[in-house]
């Protein structure tokens, strides 16, 4: 009864398994608490449940489940065990209690490799590479993912295909150092090895990947081809947990387009908004409409979403939130004239990110950030790092505005102003600034009438 539970679980037919474990429930209930497997029973019972609970993205239930089920679990009963930890230290992961996913899956992976289990090992040192990139620790991502390529070496015959898949995490590594041709051959090769038929959340983390290469390489009718292919294995593999993942990476990009209500239209989908929870799991979201509204000048905004952001981000010590929200409460008091506290929220960020060499988190944030790195004193190697990298032209000529942004930069050109403009093309006159803040900090130019002399520069007019 427990095993067919568990395989229509794995299965993907949750209501079935929801009605087979609750039949065994029934069935352990009349078992006598002195019988000689009550406790494996119970375990086993246990870790289902807390799976279950894990898909429902109830963090906390799962979590409850899985310490009773590694209780009740006999020391021989090794397989489930470990499934016990794994399920433990992602339930702690989506709680955002990052530190004891570390701690937990590294005891899983360590168990699993001493029990010769190559396939969950390698799950155990991936969740743990996931929860140390929550943590902001990318040094420790990097040894994780060297644990991995060991791994993979073992994998005889490459059956289980995880050269692709440790591949697929370096490549994810890569792209925030912005070593973006290593990234770009990583995943390329790799991909095709895994799917179709490889495991949809890689996969999916390799479609958006390869959606934040286009954009990162200027190659922006690119992006939304390798966004149309996530979404298709959201839907196919009802990854309900990944969706809003998904749909923040997705906003992201469109407003990088400077397409603004599309981007705040993926967000909707999920119901974002500024009063959404600010746990973990809307945490990525937040940020996104965070950015969307800094895009817009309404800094005031998406300064109280990052202040109720702020809280959890250091109750559970997660530093890589802490790193993203101080740079985002940086680039808000900016905009508002508070120059000083700017820089004070900055320092706290560069503090963070230098250990560990994070790059293109920074580099995304364009024009505005780097003025302020530039009034950084003194000005460390890491700092002068970034400006260098933040120098090099992001894509070609005919990438660099889209489609929208050069019919604004043409009314522009003509003299029309923010209210014409948005009459013109029948979209929000917030919108029509966040565009405005594109196209000036693509073309690098302080106001308007640098923005059209620097676009007849590059013949864009």
């Amino acid at each position: 009864c427990l095993l067919h539970a568990w395989l229509l679980f794995i299965g993907d037919r949750w209501a079935e398994a929801s009605r087979r474990i609750h039949l065994a429930g029934q069935r352990l209930a009349t078992l006598p608490t002195d019988h000689p497997e009550y406790s494996q029973f119970r375990g086993r019972w246990a870790a289902i449940q807390g799976a279950m609970a894990a898909h429902r993205q109830d963090a906390a239930t799962a979590i409850a489940w899985m310490e009773t089920a590694l209780e009740n679990l006999p020391s021989e009963d090794i397989h489930w065990r470990q499934v016990a930890m794994i399920g433990l230290g992602l339930a702690q992961l989506a709680e955002g209690q990052a530190q004891s996913a570390i701690t937990t899956f590294h005891g899983a992976a360590l168990v699993c490799e001493q029990n010769q289990d190559l396939y969950l090992a390698f799950a155990a040192w991936s969740h743990q590479a996931e929860a140390c990139w929550a943590q902001g620790c990318l040094h420790e991502v990097a040894e994780c993912l060297h644990r991995l390529e060991l791994l993979a070496e073992r994998d005889e015959g490459g059956w289980l295909a995880l050269p692709a898949y440790a591949a697929i995490w370096q490549s994810t590594l890569a792209y925030e150092r912005n070593e973006l041709a290593q990234a770009e051959q990583l995943i390329t090769t790799a991909l095709p090895q895994i799917w179709p038929g490889g495991q949809p959340r890689v996969v999916l983390m390799a479609y958006l990947t390869l959606a934040r290469l286009a954009q990162a390489q200027g190659h922006a009718a690119v992006v939304n081809d390798y966004l149309a292919k996530a979404e298709q294995v959201i839907v196919r593999f009802n990854l309900v947990a990944e969706r809003i993942v998904f749909l923040a990476a997705a906003a992201r990009l469109l407003l990088a387009q400077g397409q603004l209500m599309e981007a705040y239209w993926k967000l909707e989908q999920e119901g974002i908004g500024p009063e959404s929870p600010v746990d973990f799991h809307h945490e990525m979201a937040l940020l996104s409409l965070v950015r969307l509204y800094l895009a817009e000048g309404r800094a005031e905004e998406a300064t109280t979403i990052l202040g109720r952001l702020l809280p959890p981000a250091e109750l559970t010590g997660r530093q890589g939130s802490l790193l993203e929200i101080s740079l985002l409460q940086a680039l808000a008091a900016a905009q508002r004239g508070h120059y000083d506290r700017a820089l004070v929220y900055l320092q706290r960020s560069l503090t963070l990110a230098e250990p560990e060499r994070y790059v293109r988190i920074f580099r995304n944030e364009g024009r505005p950030l780097s003025q302020l790195l530039r009034q950084i004193t003194p000005q460390t190697p890491y700092v002068s790092h970034l400006l260098a990298e933040m120098a090099e032209p992001s894509g070609t000529l005919n990438d660099l505005l889209t489609s929208r942004e050069q019919e604004i930069l043409t009314l522009v050109a003509h003299g029309a102003s923010n209210q014409v403009i948005a009459d013109e093309l029948i979209i929000g006159l917030g919108t029509v600034k966040g565009h405005l803040n594109h196209i000036l900090s693509k073309l690098d130019a302080h106001n308007r009438t640098e923005a059209v002399a620097r676009g007849r520069e590059l013949g864009l007019l």
